[in-house]
């Protein structure tokens, strides 16, 4: 099992756990106004890793060439 306890960009408390289950995978998200629970197939909860991962390096990506245009003036 995985956990993760945050403080978002609302300010709000947020809870992550991801855990094994019979044949996959269940991830829950709370937060202090909703939660999500999702069981998954460990295929499906790779390929959301893998998803995130990409969503986060063209992020960063885009996050640094934004510096450079700064710092280039």
């Amino acid at each position: 099992m995985s956990s993760r306890n945050f403080e978002n960009e609302l300010g709000n408390d947020i809870l992550i756990d991801v855990s094994d289950m019979d044949g996959g995978v269940l991830i829950v998200m709370e937060g202090p106004d909703s939660s999500a629970t999702n069981c998954v197939t460990e295929r499906e909860a790779e390929m959301l890793r893998e998803a995130l991962n990409d969503w986060a390096s063209n992020r960063s990506k885009a996050l640094g060439n934004k510096i450079r245009e700064v710092l280039k003036r």
